[in-house]
C-alpha cells in the first residue's frame, strides 16, 4: 500500500480537534437544564458530545480523503481498512475518555453511576457500528470499481453529461420541491428523507445519510436552502 502522509493529516486535524474539545467542555452550559446539574442535564451533555464526535468523525474521513487526493493516489479498500478506519476509531476512543472526564466533572466521582457509564458505552458503540457499516459499503464499492476496470466511474461521468434533470433522483427531488410550494426548507428535507431521495454522492462520502441531518449542520444549511430554491425554479 502507498505511504499515507500522516504528518499532513495531523496538521489538518489540529483545528477540528480543538473545536471538538471546546464543544465537549462548554456546550450546553446555557441551557435550562444546566442549572439543575442533574441526571437529565448530564444525558443532554452526553448526547451533545456524541453529536459533536459524530461530526468530528466525518471531518477526519474528509481529511483522510483530501490527503489521499493530494498525493495523487486513488482510494482503495485497503486504504479504507488500514488508513481511514483505524484513525477515526482511534480518535473516537481517545475522545470517549475526554467525554467521560468532562461528565464526571459535573456529576462528581460518586455521581457517575453505572447507568451513565452504560449510556456512554452504548452511544460510542452505536456510533462505531454506524461508521463501520459506512466504511464497509465504501470499501465494497471501491472493490467493485477496481474489478470493473474503472467502468463504473466512467458510466457515472457519462450519466452526468446527459444533464442533472435527466438523473432520476434529481428529477424526483425537484418534483417534490415544486409540489410543496412555500414549505420551509427544514420540512422539505424531512420530505426528502420520507420519500427516500438520495443525497448527492459527495455528501454521502462526507458521512451524511439523511437530508434532515445535513440541514441540521450549520455548515451546510445555507447550501441546502440554495439548492431547494433553485429546484423550485426549474422544470
Amino acid at each position: 500500500m502507498n505511504v499515507f502522509d500522516d504528518h499532513l493529516f495531523k496538521l489538518k486535524i489540529v483545528k477540528p480537534t480543538e473545536q471538538l474539545r471546546y464543544e465537549i467542555r462548554f456546550q450546553g452550559e446555557e441551557s435550562e437544564e444546566a442549572s439543575e446539574s442533574g441526571f437529565a442535564y448530564v444525558i443532554l451533555r452526553l448526547n451533545n458530545d456524541i453529536d459533536s464526535l459524530c461530526e468530528y468523525a466525518r471531518t477526519l474521513a474528509m481529511v483522510c480523503h483530501e490527503v489521499r487526493v493530494l498525493d495523487g493516489i486513488p482510494e482503495t479498500p485497503e486504504f479504507i481498512y488500514r488508513v481511514l478506519r483505524p484513525r477515526v476509531f482511534a480518535a473516537i476512543g481517545a475522545h470517549k475518555r475526554i467525554i467521560r472526564q468532562d461528565l464526571k466533572s459535573w456529576t462528581g466521582v460518586t455521581g457517575w453511576t453505572p447507568e451513565l457509564e452504560h449510556q456512554l458505552e452504548s452511544s460510542i458503540r452505536h456510533l462505531k457500528a454506524a461508521l463501520k457499516n459506512q466504511y464497509e459499503i465504501k470499501a465494497i464499492e471501491l472493490s467493485k470499481q477496481e474489478s470493473s476496470g474503472g467502468q463504473a466511474p466512467q458510466m457515472e461521468k457519462q450519466r452526468r453529461k446527459s444533464g442533472p434533470s435527466d438523473i432520476p433522483e434529481v428529477a424526483k427531488r425537484r418534483a417534490l420541491v415544486r409540489s410543496n410550494p412555500g414549505v420551509p426548507a427544514k420540512e422539505i428535507t424531512e420530505i426528502f428523507d420520507r420519500e427516500n431521495v438520495p443525497l448527492p454522492s459527495k455528501l454521502q462520502d462526507a458521512g451524511f445519510n439523511s437530508w434532515s441531518r445535513l440541514y441540521a449542520n450549520p455548515k451546510y444549511r445555507n447550501r441546502i436552502k440554495v439548492l431547494i430554491s433553485k429546484d423550485a425554479r426549474r422544470r
